[in-house]
């Protein structure tokens, strides 16, 4: 897949950077790493300027997480509390109530989740649906959306401008990174879930 991308990049520029980071926002399993590092080599030994690779990246991020932010809010409230009593979430303990427990605190805590919900990778895509399910102010979402993907697409495409043919080496980093986060949310939330399960 890297090489893949890399040729795509290479061969289509601003375009596949666009179109590479709106697909990984919808599909997280296509590494936004790869992408925005190679971004950054490209940058370094091609025609391709930063600002515009940074805005192209974005703006592809920012219309990925819209579309996951609209398919949050069509999802009805009757279509949760099926899920919540004859669905999956009722495998898992997850009640209705709890559901709009949770739907409020994002009401109140959204623009801090979606903005540095964007430095997590996975979360950075799922994050858009619940804030979609919980009716966010689109504008808020999208200010949010835009400053925490414009800060992390920045930083990435910087780092391997300054990487350069070094970026592998650095791409192994971001691979740890991944895997630190991910083990440190699911410690977090398999003991938010145990303590919730102790009070109920």
């Amino acid at each position: 897949m890297e090489q893949t991308i890399i040729n795509a990049i290479e061969t289509y520029g601003y375009v596949a950077v666009f179109t590479l980071l709106l697909l990984e926002t919808v599909f997280p399993p296509i590494p936004s790493e790869v992408i925005l590092l190679t971004t950054g080599v490209a940058v370094a030994h091609t025609e391709m300027t930063g600002m515009a690779a940074i805005g192209f990246s974005t703006f592809g991020s920012y219309i990925g997480a819209c579309l996951l932010y609209t398919l949050g809010r069509k999802v009805p409230l009757e279509k949760l509390r099926t899920w919540s009593t004859k669905g999956i979430m009722a495998k898992f303990g997850l009640d209705y109530t709890s559901i709009l427990k949770g739907k409020r605190i994002f009401q109140e805590k959204g623009n801090l989740i979606v903005f540095f919900g964007r430095f997590i990778p996975m979360i950075r895509s799922i994050i858009s649906i619940p804030a979609g399910m919980s009716k966010m102010n689109f504008f808020s979402f999208s200010l949010f959306t835009l400053l925490g993907s414009g800060l992390w697409n920045s930083l990435s495409i910087c780092i391997g401008y300054k990487a350069g043919d070094s970026w592998r080496d650095i791409l192994r980093f971001f691979h740890y990174y991944t895997e630190i986060i991910l083990i440190i949310l699911v410690i977090v939330l398999g003991g938010l879930f145990y303590l919730w399960k102790r009070r109920n």
